[in-house]
């Protein structure tokens, strides 16, 4: 697995650390994410892609409501989990590419949903973002929906630096995050805590979103922002009167 040279953070995340990872995405319940798809209407759909699907956790759940259910991620560690797992899906493939160049491995105007779940914006720069909508717009068939969701840069500013202990069974994560002044972007550390071993520590910044960074990522990438939630509620983020650590927006390709 390859990520930019300059972000080797990933490479630790998603590669020689995965199985942290992977630990950490089965201890969170996917119940939310298809609860969310049925209240806004998508109870059964033609093909979907998830995009950076990792070790597939969404595949049994979106296998069920779908004809065809493609999972794309540059991790080869986690795709290799998600294959084993759940090849036995006759309606699910996995593909090993770069969401910056989904057009290299995938037909033009295929899928009628996209989903882009538990990875949050700003991991990549404001560019690299932009391209990756980008080329999910052309994966996507005219009128098809997208489902982003991020951490809530307002959230970070309101609360400015955040540490917290979760614990996992075999080892604890510890994830610290301080917010710049501006809150434009965060410095983040997660660290890995297995009793017997030294800890694994990586350090990585994130580039903030708030709604209106979200309208302006989309409309810059040619989608149009629908919705946006507060979580996975039901609650549109415009009508709570708290600020929730993420949102969640829906997106739309124009027909």
């Amino acid at each position: 697995m390859a990520f930019d040279e300059a972000h080797g953070w990933r490479d630790q995340m998603f590669g020689t650390h995965a199985a942290f990872f992977d630990a950490l995405s089965g201890l969170k319940s996917t119940q939310e994410v298809f609860a969310l798809l049925r209240r806004l209407g998508f109870g059964e759909v033609r093909q979907v892609l998830d995009l950076c699907c990792g070790n597939g956790r969404l595949a049994p759940e979106l296998c069920k409501i779908a004809q065809s259910y493609v999972g794309v991620d540059v991790s080869t560690e986690l795709l290799e989990l998600a294959l084993r797992r759940y090849k036995h899906l006759p309606n699910a493939s996995f593909v090993h590419c770069d969401a910056r160049h989904l057009i290299d491995s995938l037909p033009r105007e295929r899928f009628d949903l996209v989903l882009r779940n538990y990875t949050s914006l700003g991991y990549f720069c404001w560019d690299s973002e932009v391209e990756m909508l980008k080329q999910c717009s052309m994966v996507a068939s005219p009128g098809a929906s997208m489902i982003v969701d991020s951490f809530n840069g307002d959230w970070f500013i309101q609360n400015h630096h955040v540490k917290r202990s979760k614990d996992c069974g075999r080892f604890r994560l510890i994830e610290d995050y301080r917010c710049s002044g501006s809150g434009a972007r965060v410095e983040c550390e997660w660290r890995y805590v297995e009793s017997g071993q030294e800890d694994v520590v990586i350090s990585f910044r994130l580039e903030q979103y708030n709604v209106q960074r979200v309208v302006e990522l989309a409309s810059a990438a040619g989608w149009v922002v629908r919705e946006v939630f507060a979580d996975y509620s039901d609650v549109l983020l415009s009508d709570t009167g708290v600020v929730p650590e993420r949102l969640v927006a829906r997106l739309c390709k124009p027909a």
